[in-house]
């Protein structure tokens, strides 16, 4: 081993002589993977010096700075690579640092003089902007003692002086220059073109007239002193070919050029992932600094290597392709000249010769990791995600834990849709690189499409937070806010990135969509226009084209749309645009020649040919459409035809009128969800279509009646309903659907009478029809047409399709029904035993219990696995047309995605001919049933009692409707649009907004039978009046939320949580009054004198009942009437006297305390039957193993010293199984008072084991009640200790705290209801202090409730003061946690005497609180839940 080290330094001594850095480089890798050298690691650090790769030189110089804190020579090459990257500020810190430290231990003046000549050259440059960097030369180099012995020759050869050349930085998605990643995203969101003018030394560059500053302090790949280093083996030429150039960046195969943006924002018209790459285009101009050699000169291959990397640093990517060929043609596998020859063919678009030289460079050296990085970002920019994330992952073993490649890959991930994978990587990488801003924004958009809209929203700010000016934050968060459905704050970060940059079009863009989702097309057109004078992108064309063609401007859209058609398009995904604006513009045509018909005539579904339809449905190409589809006449004659009239668009009294009651019952159908923008525009169509409706189905109505009670049609009621079936059996799918002459099709109103025997045969359809007239209308982009017009696709099945989970990603507007809908496909699977395959074939699961696994599964992904394929599953409809009839409502699919992408969780609608002649006629039928509900005895009613039925019959319609699903888009809000017109015609207006959370559609897709659909419509929800805040109320609430605040504990892991603050004041005013009044009861009858003896018999009295009724009022077993805790109770009692118990006082804020958070289990223990006798009871660990318990911890100390305390007395402990450990003998309790953790004791007990502490009684003197059991108990091997406390309550010791908690409330009830009743001299009402205090003592020590007996307590003791006219004005002093206060003290008095000292000088008097309405009657009835349940739902 000695010799064949000793050939290595020999040979490493030879490639130092020759200057040949990199197989010098290569003899210290094979030597440091042997060995682990500080010598030999600033050995490599100066060759890479040598090689001007400055990056590795840092890396090094961290790696032994790490090993060796004084290693000189690693501050002097790591400050000179830190000038030579221009960061001059971390450079003088570094040699300031170095030159201390050779101050005070070395006597070598060289190495002075040197860290001398440095600190001069760094100093006055300090205060210069990195975009004026000046040329700068370096001193001499000298190798330290191991090599410099081999290479003596050279040691006074001075390295050639070195310029700095700057141009234009691109950004990074790394680690990379702060300067270089902004100039980047920058010229990435303003569309500038990439060839930005280059300037050397001094020269600072400017864009778009704007003159951009590079920071100071930049940010490099390597990891500063004491940051973590990768191990010692290996080739380490692994990161930029230049040190100084970041990387090689993100490949993209957009176009024919190669642009400089980082991260492309996903493309915001259709809402589409960002595409392939890292990013979307290549950093390609970075800072360098390389040697000036002569090219005159005979040079070494090294050197000529360095040229070559210059060259791909300043553009010229010919001339370095031409220098690493030769250095190719000298040495074929050199794996640095082909890297570097890979970057240039990369910068190129010569995707495919780059991968392959970064191929035959890891076949030369599979250690290189420069290598399979670059390849994993070339493979990404060609789409071929999986390759990358492999190539980069085998970078990362090489080079573990680079934040670098962790960030590359985790791009890379999210692009490619995996994103849990990005989050995984990004947030490892951010541990690395805590200020890596771009990591942060990846990190928000993959924590958006996983649905952790908190996280997602937290990770955005904190990209801004990094950096206020960092634009592709603001434009993330932006869009993040757009699809939240906020707009207010999305237009705030928009209006952010204006003010750094107002030529940023695609903040423009972004702008536009946000007014175009608000339903503000004008405004969106003016934003639209303002982006398209900076950048001309198909996106904002065709979005402005859709805008024109939505408000009538048919002009301006068409030329628009053919601009659209007409860009020369740079990436596949944009080809859907194209297409699209080709559809667009037909239609635009389409509407313009009928502008000046009746809007009867405007029938898309009619007019417009089924393969155009089905073409524009499914975005495919158009050439079949252009050569078999009529196109629409031109413009130009539609305009001559049709033009408007200025009176057509005057705005008379009548029209406002009929426009402000539109827009009013419009808004109605808002859903208040995530993800659903208000659009104002569908708003006034949906007002405009109901009115519409409600008109025409009003007049048929009124036709219908009159002729019913004029007799002219004898049996009318069924050869009314043949002549509909007969009807529509010709014309299915609205009346515009039909084949018939506009005659005989029409549904205006004149037609209503004009029909053979003067009757009404409007249909369901035509109803339906007017409502997808006016959609279309509102909206002409979207494809809101009739799917059994589709043709071919509606044999086929086409319909519609709506996902609440694709891949990873979860759908914002519509995964709030995801768990529902998988329990209703449990559902169904165990009714039918059996589900359907993708290939439509049946997969029975009624074998090897595979149901009871279904049954158990809570994913999706769950699911698929157990039934081992794709499969979908069919919910079903009741019919009410024909009985018992099963109708095929939607079927719930589940797909696996490829590799480890996930699953689509989605609802699809097919409409074949059977299924849409089953739903027509039950729609028919429900149509008939609400005719005839209408028309009859209640025709003209206005008692909305006589009209449940008409309700009823048109909710049930509005039921088959949304599971007919017989639109290919729009059937949601068309179907709500008909249900608001249909009552509004039978004179009902609905008044009130949709409850926020509820999508109507789902509610009905969801539910199996109509009637369960009609009855969570009509009772599910609270009404209005329950939440109506009227002045008291709010005054009420005001009052309780103030006092609520008093609950907090100011101590680490209690969260401020407002409902319980809120649950906590009603409680504490609900107990107040009741207990006032039955104060106010007791007072009055002992005054009168109505109980002789009065005490001994109330005591016998209450103790009586409380032996019937453990655990609180509400868990009496006797009747109603005996146990009422209600106010008017307290006086019915025999005698007249008040009874009211410690229970029922508590019971109270058990309660609220339950219905505040239904997740916690807050039951009284006494009703938990079996576990009780058994003794279960409360657990509150302060240690669990190893790890502190944040909320608890801060009481181990006092707990560990009250353990030593009753060991001390008892002179013994209980084990586990109960039995005594006897620790009187070998000096064991001196053992234990010495004892400092949980851990010593245990070991000085030597097993598990438990301690009780006591409480004194009050009301039995002498008598020590057992308070709360403080255990130890040792985890298994040396996984720690768990130190907690436990409250089992057993019969026994629930009979013994209940006796004491009887006595304490005697105790209170005597102190207050005798001559301190109603006092508001606080001195007077001491007594009635300490007795509050005094129970609440024993409350905490009793810990009658599984969980939540510490809030309880508190709770009911703001009551009671409050009850006797004394108010907690204060808070919780910080630290201090009550409930451990009372557990910690073995006397009452001593508890009473420490709260004493804080909560006495926060009260005040308070009689004002009486002002306040009854909490238990505040919403009118106060024996019904859901008022109880209002008061907590009211928005803060």
């Amino acid at each position: 081993m000695e010799t064949a080290a000793a050939s290595e330094r020999v040979e490493l001594a030879k490639h130092c002589s020759s200057r040949n850095w990199s197989k010098a480089i290569r003899v210290l890798d094979s030597l440091l993977a042997k060995q682990c050298s500080i010598l030999d690691i600033c050995n490599r650090a100066f060759c890479y010096n040598q090689l001007e790769l400055h990056k590795h030189v840092i890396k090094d110089c961290d790696k032994a700075l790490q090993l060796e804190p004084c290693a000189i020579q690693a501050y002097l090459l790591k400050g000179r690579a830190l000038l030579a990257l221009g960061r001059k500020q971390e450079a003088l810190l570094v040699l300031e640092q170095g030159y201390n430290i050779a101050l005070q231990q070395t006597s070598d003046v060289k190495q002075l003089l040197e860290f001398d000549e440095l600190l001069n050259a760094a100093r006055p440059e300090i205060d210069v902007t990195l975009n004026h960097l000046a040329a700068e030369t370096t001193g001499q180099e000298t190798p330290v003692s191991s090599i410099s012995s081999c290479a003596t020759e050279n040691s006074d050869e001075k390295v050639p002086s070195s310029m700095t050349v700057t141009e234009s930085g691109a950004c990074s998605n790394g680690n990379t220059h702060e300067s270089s990643r902004e100039l980047g995203e920058e010229s990435k969101i303003n569309g500038v073109p990439n060839d930005a003018s280059k300037q050397s030394g001094g020269a600072s560059e400017s864009r778009n007239g704007l003159a951009y500053k590079e920071k100071e302090n930049v940010k490099s790949g390597s990891q500063m002193n004491g940051s973590s280093s990768k191990p010692c083996n290996g080739s380490d030429l692994r990161d930029d070919l230049s040190e100084t150039s970041d990387r090689l960046g993100d490949l993209s195969v957009i176009g024919n050029k190669l642009s400089s943006k980082s991260g492309s924002i996903s493309k915001l018209s259709l809402k589409a992932e960002a595409r392939c790459g890292v990013s979307d285009e290549t950093k390609i101009n970075k800072k360098c600094t390389i040697a000036r050699i002569s090219e005159t000169h005979s040079i070494s291959v090294d050197f000529r290597l360095s040229r070559g990397i210059a060259q791909v640093n300043e553009g010229n990517y010919m001339k370095a392709i031409s220098i690493f060929d030769k250095v190719l043609k000298e040495e074929p596998t050199y794996p640095e000249a082909l890297i570097g020859r890979g970057t240039a063919y990369a910068f190129q678009r010569d995707l495919e010769n780059a991968i392959d030289d970064f191929t035959m460079a890891i076949q030369s050296n599979p250690a290189a990791g420069e290598a399979w990085k670059r390849r994993g970002q070339a493979r990404a920019a060609l789409g071929e995600f999986a390759e990358a994330v492999e190539d980069l992952t085998r970078a990362l073993e090489l080079e573990p834990k680079s934040p670098d490649i962790l960030h590359e890959r985790g791009i890379i991930n999210f692009r490619s849709k995996d994103f849990t994978a990005a989050v995984k990587d990004l947030s490892i990488c951010l541990k690395q690189e805590k200020d890596n801003k771009s990591a942060y924004t990846y990190l928000g958009l993959a924590f958006a499409s996983l649905g952790e809209y908190t996280k997602a929203e937290e990770a955005h700010l904190k990209s801004i937070q990094l950096d206020s000016n960092y634009l592709e934050a603001w434009l993330h968060l932006a869009q993040f806010y757009q699809e939240l459905a906020d707009h207010s704050k999305a237009l705030e970060c928009i209006d952010q990135v204006l003010q750094v940059d107002n030529r940023v079009w695609k903040a423009y863009h972004l702008r536009g969509l946000v007014f175009h989702g608000l339903g503000e097309h004008r405004k969106a057109i003016q934003e639209l226009s303002i982006g398209l004078s900076i950048e001309s992108s198909i996106e904002c064309l065709y979005l402005r084209g859709s805008c024109h063609h939505a408000v009538g401007e048919y002009r301006e859209a068409v030329k628009d749309y053919d601009a659209t058609v007409d860009v020369e398009l740079d990436a596949v995904e944009k080809f859907v645009l194209q297409c699209l604006a080709f559809y667009q513009k037909e239609l635009a045509l389409y509407t313009a020649s009928k502008v000046s018909s009746e809007f009867f005539c405007f029938d898309i579904d009619g007019d417009i040919d089924p393969m155009f339809k089905e073409y524009w449905c499914k975005r495919l190409h158009p050439k079949d459409v252009c050569e078999k589809v009529y196109r629409q006449p031109p413009l130009r004659e539609s305009l001559k035809k049709g033009k408007l009239k200025k009176q057509d668009l005057a705005i008379t009294k009548p029209k406002a009128n009929l426009l402000r009651f539109t827009d009013m019952i419009g808004k109605k159908i808002q859903y208040f969800c995530p993800g659903f923008l208000p659009n104002r525009r569908q708003h006034r169509m949906a007002g405009l279509a109901v009115l519409e409706i409600a008109q025409k189905v009003s007049k048929a109505w009124r036709i219908e009646w009159r002729n019913s009670n004029k007799g002219m049609a004898k049996n009318g009621k069924k050869n009314r309903r043949r002549e509909r079936i007969n009807m529509l059996s010709q014309n299915r799918g609205g009346a515009g659907c039909s084949t018939s002459t506009s005659s005989e099709t029409s549904t205006g109103y004149a037609s209503l009478e004009d029909r053979s025997s003067g009757r009404s045969i409007l249909s369901w359809q035509d109803v339906y029809s007017s409502a997808v007239r006016w959609r279309q209308i509102s909206e002409p982009c979207d494809p809101v047409v009739w799917v059994n017009k589709l043709s071919e696709e509606f044999n086929s099945g086409f319909g519609s399709h709506t996902p609440m989970v694709l891949g990873q990603a979860k759908v914002i507007r519509y995964f709030p029904n995801y768990e529902r809908t998988l329990n209703l496909t449990k559902t169904i699977i165990k009714e039918k035993l059996c589900v359907r395959s993708k290939a439509d074939k049946v997969i029975d699961l009624s074998k090897d219990d595979k149901i009871e696994e279904i049954m158990r599964a809570e994913t999706c992904e769950e699911l698929h696995k157990i039934v081992g394929e794709d499969f979908w599953v069919a919910t079903w409809c009741h019919s009410t047309a024909f009985e018992g009839k099963r109708l095929e409502g939607t079927r719930i699919t589940c797909i696996r995605k490829p590799g480890s992408l996930g699953y689509d969780f989605a609802i699809r609608t097919p409409c074949t001919p059977a299924r849409w002649s089953d739903f027509d006629e039950e729609m028919t039928s429900a149509w008939e049933a609400l005719c005839n509900a209408y028309c009859g005895e209640n025709y003209g009613s206005t008692n909305l009692q006589a009209l449940e039925t008409v309700r009823d019959a048109i909710l049930r319609m509005t039921y088959y409707w949304y599971n007919f699903m017989p639109l290919a888009r729009g059937t949601a809000v068309t179907g709500f649009v008909v249900l608001l017109g249909l009552l509004l015609a039978a004179n009902m207006e609905f008044t009130e907004s949709i409850p926020k959370g509820l999508q109507i559609d789902w509610e009905a897709i969801l539910s199996v039978e109509p009637d369960s659909f009609v009855e969570s419509l009509k009772k599910g929800k609270l009404k209005k009046q329950d939440l109506a805040i009227t002045k008291p109320k709010a005054n009420l609430l005001r009052f309780t939320d103030m006092i609520g605040k008093k609950i907090q504990y100011f101590c680490p892991g209690f969260l401020p949580n407002r409902r319980q603050h809120r649950m906590a004041g009603l409680a504490v005013l609900e107990i107040a009054q009741k207990v006032s009044k039955a104060w106010r009861i007791e007072w009055r009858n002992s005054n009168k004198g109505m109980a002789k003896n009065g005490k001994k018999n109330r005591r016998r009295e209450r103790i009586n009942m409380l032996s019937q009724n453990r655990g609180g009022a509400g868990c009496s077993t006797s009747t109603s009437s005996e146990t009422s805790t209600g106010y008017a109770s307290l006086e019915d009692r025999s005698s007249g006297r008040s009874i009211l118990s410690w229970q029922d006082v508590y019971s109270s804020a058990v309660r609220w305390r339950q219905i505040s958070e239904p997740c916690d289990p807050v039951v009284w223990v006494n009703k938990l039957s079996e576990e009780f006798n058994s003794g279960f009871g409360s657990h509150t660990p302060m240690v669990l193993g190893q790890a502190k318990v944040i909320r608890y911890f801060p009481n181990y100390e006092r707990t560990l010293n009250l353990t030593k305390t009753i060991i001390k007395e008892k002179l013994c402990v209980r084990s586990k199984a109960d039995k005594v450990i006897d620790l009187s003998k070998d000096d064991k309790i001196e053992e234990i008072m010495r004892a400092e953790t949980c851990e010593e004791l245990h070991k000085i007990v030597g097993e598990d084991f438990w301690v009780a502490t006591w409480c004194h009684s009050t009301a039995f003197e002498g008598k020590r009640l057992e308070g709360t059991r403080i255990t130890c108990i040792r985890k298994p091997g040396s996984l720690g200790y768990d130190f907690a406390i436990r409250t089992p309550c057993t019969p026994a010791r629930w009979s013994d705290f209940d006796e004491e908690m009887t006595s304490a409330w005697e105790a209170l009830c005597n102190a207050y209801c005798g001559e301190n009743y109603g006092s508001t001299n606080l001195q007077a009402l001491e007594t009635v202090r300490d007795a509050i205090l005094r129970m609440t003592y024993y409350w905490y020590n009793f810990m009658p409730l599984a969980r939540g007996t510490a809030v309880t307590g508190f709770v009911v003791l703001l009551g009671l003061l409050l009850a006797a006219n004394m108010e907690f004005t204060e808070s919780i002093p910080k630290g201090l946690q009550i409930d451990w206060e009372a557990i910690l003290s073995v006397e009452p008095d001593s508890f009473v005497g420490s709260v004493k000292s804080w909560l006495y000088p926060s009260l005040k008097i308070n009689t004002s609180w009486k002002d306040h309405p009854e909490v238990s009657s505040a919403f009118q009835r106060p024996d019904r839940l859901s008022r109880r349940l209002a008061l907590t739902m009211i928005e803060f």
